[in-house]
């Protein structure tokens, strides 16, 4: 529970960090466009182009859409078909999809993220594995391809997450439709596997494409992210500094735009402090927004720990990027 309880705090803490996390387009094919959080401009979306969270990514009938996670493309996802699908949070990953298809590919995922994907109807939730996530017209098919167990929990009328769980072992799939109980896990059908893992296999085969001709990821690396969290974590043996804000030894540090304004008027000084008050004004507000998700996700892992002791014999939920 403390362990639980300090990685909720990192998440929340890492916050400034965190609104600098992108993910990039790797591929399209057909058309895409992307809605911005900042402003809510609608454009077209293109090969390299980085998604940051609040950002809506829409796609086209029989369009697709290749987007990575980290700098070394370990972590990658398909969206293909008509598609509606918003980055809430990047790490962990926290994607709202209201219509679409996803599949995702990850081998490493930073240390204690995890990656979710929710519908209308369910939330599907993994630390590392291969998995496939279709929601259409009320109905959501969760899709495990790999080792790693998949979690799908269902969400009540008001998109709120209740008590049943399905956990999905390799090639097992199960249906959430409004209205109705979870379904039990059932066994992929061999088409199934083999759609997926064409397209899987597709992905991974771009990929080795663009690394061996030269193309290098502009985002950050799954190190990155690491230390990152390895650097909040360390904040909070810290104690208080009591020498203001500005102090040489104070631990947070004032933001990197506001540096110059020594040598700045006082007329753009004001301005610069209006952005970054306005800044800050968003950046609570995706905070709370980050600390109820957060929350949530931290009672699923409670109520997953409960069911291993009520029941020894569930199957566990294993973490294939812990060390």
């Amino acid at each position: 529970m403390k362990a639980a309880l300090s990685t909720f705090l990192v998440m929340v803490c890492s916050s400034a960090w965190a609104s600098d996390y992108r993910c990039e387009v790797m591929m399209i094919k057909g058309s895409a466009y992307i809605r911005s959080s900042d402003s809510g401009e609608r454009r077209p979306l293109s090969e390299g182009d980085l998604l940051k969270e609040g950002d809506t990514l829409e796609i086209s009938g029989q369009s697709y859409v290749d987007l990575a996670f980290d700098a070394e493309w370990n972590n990658v996802g398909r969206v293909w078909g008509k598609a509606e699908i918003q980055i809430r949070s990047l790490f962990p990953t926290d994607l709202s999809m209201e219509n679409g298809d996803l599949l995702a590919r990850l081998k490493k995922l930073p240390e204690k993220s995890t990656f979710e994907v929710q519908t209308p109807t369910a939330i599907a939730a993994v630390r590392g594995s291969a998995f496939r996530v279709v929601h259409h017209e009320g109905v959501t098919d969760v899709f495990n391809l790999a080792s790693s167990p998949v979690e799908v929990f269902k969400l009540d009328e008001m998109g709120r997450m209740m008590r049943s769980r399905s956990v999905l072992s390799e090639h097992q799939r199960t249906r959430v439709s409004e209205g109705e109980a979870l379904g039990p896990a059932q066994k992929m059908s061999v088409s199934e596997i083999r759609d997926c893992m064409d397209r899987s296999g597709e992905m991974e085969t771009l990929r080795e494409k663009a690394i061996s001709g030269g193309r290098l990821a502009s985002i950050q690396s799954v190190e990155r992210v690491n230390r990152d969290f390895r650097d909040n974590l360390s904040l909070l043996d810290q104690p208080l500094d009591r020498e203001g804000p500005d102090s040489e030894n104070s631990a947070i540090k004032r933001p990197a735009d506001l540096d110059q304004t020594a040598v700045r008027s006082p007329a753009d000084r004001i301005g610069d402090m209006r952005d970054f008050v306005d800044r800050s004004k968003e950046n609570l507000d995706r905070n709370r927004d980050r600390m109820q998700r957060e929350k949530d996700r931290l009672q699923r892992t409670q109520d997953r720990d409960q069911d291993r002791t009520i029941n020894s014999g569930g199957t566990p939920f294993s973490d294939p990027n812990r060390r």
